[in-house]
């Protein structure tokens, strides 16, 4: 497979995963097995669902006013509301950093693959 190097001053097509024989600019070799794992890591979206504020309703409704930046009374309407969509469409890591703070606050929350929703 030819590829063509990427040094401006360069730019001539030679094989791929290997070293350009021009300016001897390196290529390190990429499994396909690491591209397709940052294909999926990059790809996964999740929807973050409240589903009940548990026992002191005021720490949840704190923590959703400091995690989605939104002023206490509306935080309080999410809270009062649920089963409700806290984020849709966003990555895994940031879900679950958002219902780890939402679980030690005493709520409890669903994370749903955005693609399984409905």
């Amino acid at each position: 497979m030819k590829k063509r190097c990427t040094n401006s001053s360069c730019r001539k097509s030679f094989v791929a995963n290997s070293i350009c024989p021009y300016c001897a600019k390196k290529y390190p070799r990429i499994s396909t097995a690491e591209i397709i794992r940052a294909e999926k890591s990059t790809s996964s979206y999740v929807d973050i669902i409240l589903t009940a504020h548990g026992p002191s309703r005021i720490k949840v409704v704190l923590a959703l006013g400091r995690i989605l930046n939104i002023d206490l009374r509306e935080a309080k309407r999410y809270t009062d509301s649920h089963p409700i969509p806290i984020a849709l469409n966003i990555p895994v890591s940031q879900a679950k950093e958002m219902a780890h703070v939402l679980e030690e606050a005493g709520a409890t929350t669903n994370i749903i693959p955005h693609s399984a929703r409905i």
